[in-house]
């Protein structure tokens, strides 16, 4: 499945170059505290579950 993430829309194409779905989630209020970026997208029958990718900070070990 492949997805696009633009102005506050996902766009999830369903067959490719004729049939899409499209979610507005501009508003929606987890998107101020997810500080990740979009990862895999979970359709269900009745809802769309986003998972966010979030990178992991590298801690420089202090060596003797």
């Amino acid at each position: 499945m492949l997805y696009s993430f633009r102005d506050g829309k996902i766009r999830v194409s369903v067959k490719p170059y004729e049939e899409y779905l499209e979610f507005e989630i501009s508003k929606a209020w987890f998107l101020g505290k997810a500080k990740g970026e979009l990862g895999e997208l979970i359709l269900g029958e009745k809802c769309l579950k986003i998972t966010f990718r979030f990178k992991k900070h590298e801690e420089k070990l202090k060596v003797r």
